[in-house]
């Protein structure tokens, strides 16, 4: 799952920040990441919407990573936190795209913390 691997590194993210995220072991994460173990439907489904890509495309059945970051130009939000209000001292008008994507992990790993 190279695709996994990728998205992972460009999120600045660790294996065991994901794993637990998913509710696995960093041990069982790595042997999703290199190819060793299927992932079950039900992870690989959160592992797209934790990613914000699609199922296919970490499966590496299709090339563009999702619609979100097929959009050019400007601050690409998950379409399902369109609607999340964000405000900070002085307005969100100086988010760069990793601000938004650190976001959207403190509210996944929120959500997911609430779930256990």
């Amino acid at each position: 799952m190279n695709n996994l691997k990728i998205l992972r590194k460009a999120k600045g993210l660790t294996q065991k920040e994901v794993a637990d995220f998913i509710g696995i072991s960093q041990n069982n994460y790595s042997y999703w990441e290199n190819g060793k173990v299927k992932i079950d439907n039900g992870s690989l489904q959160k592992l797209a919407d934790f990613f914000d890509v699609t199922v296919d495309y970490l499966l590496g059945r299709e090339e563009k990573s999702s619609p979100a970051q097929q959009e050019s130009g400007g601050i690409v939000i998950p379409e399902k936190y369109k609607d999340v209000a964000v405000a900070f001292h002085g307005g969100a008008d100086n988010l760069t795209q990793a601000d938004i994507d650190d976001i959207v992990r403190f509210i996944e790993f929120t959500k997911s913390k609430k779930n256990q």
